[in-house]
């Protein structure tokens, strides 16, 4: 689901409808007809409609803004799961990119919310919701203001909520801040609002598959 723009004067380069009066009637043809490796912004509007698509951006498609109007009118949905043949993360957002942000965006959905696989990213005022809420990956990762591992120890990489939302939508729910999945895993959890779903014990542990003699130096904090 898309953020809504306040500013009429963004020079759209490309506007994605429904209706198909527009330019484009879907996101990813939009993205194709964007310059490669693009030092300058190109903007992609996307009206009110529920779009279904999966979208995916090649890293040679530098520097693009797609923007809605709105995260409960500018709709992109897909239906793809594990019971459909589908690995686990073919159904996430999976972001690889770095510098990436995403501002007033919304995502929903039942598990793998979110894969902030590798680079440098920044979510603001993002919303989640999830049967099993899921964020993880090996990146230096931002979510400010939003509702709701790593292979190597010496590599600066990390996620951290700040001024978050975590709560419950029924009653009867309970889980814990997360668990650590990779041998370095880091996490943490600063100036949130935590609801009284959390187990009190906060983190789970990791439940070893295989080699239950590997050491796990997990650095997870809540303040």
């Amino acid at each position: 689901m898309c953020s809504k723009s306040t500013d009429n004067k963004t020079p759209y380069n490309a506007i994605v409808s429904k209706d198909g009066i527009e330019n484009f009637n879907t996101t990813d043809r939009a993205i194709l007809v964007a310059p490669n490796h693009s030092v300058k912004p190109f903007f992609i509007k996307i009206k009110k409609g529920t779009y279904q698509e999966y979208i995916r951006v090649n890293k040679k498609k530098t520097n693009i803004f797609l923007i809605g109007e709105g995260m409960d009118t500018t709709i992109i949905k897909g239906s793809r799961s594990f019971v459909d043949d589908y690995k686990i993360y073919d159904t996430a957002t999976i972001v690889e990119a770095d510098l990436t942000a995403f501002y007033i965006c919304q995502r929903n959905g039942y598990q793998d919310t979110l894969y902030v696989k590798r680079q440098h990213q920044f979510y603001r005022e993002y919303e989640i919701y999830e049967t099993i809420v899921f964020i993880c990956g090996g990146t230096a990762t931002l979510l400010k203001n939003c509702l709701i591992e790593r292979d190597f120890e010496d590599i600066p990489t990390e996620i951290v909520l700040q001024n978050c939302t975590i709560k419950a939508i029924g009653d009867n729910v309970t889980m814990y801040l997360g668990r650590p999945w990779g041998i370095f895993s880091r996490t943490v959890i600063m100036k949130s609002y935590i609801g009284n779903l959390i187990d009190p014990r906060g983190w789970a542990k990791w439940i070893e598959s295989t080699n239950k003699f590997v050491s796990r130096r997990p650095y997870y904090l809540e303040y």
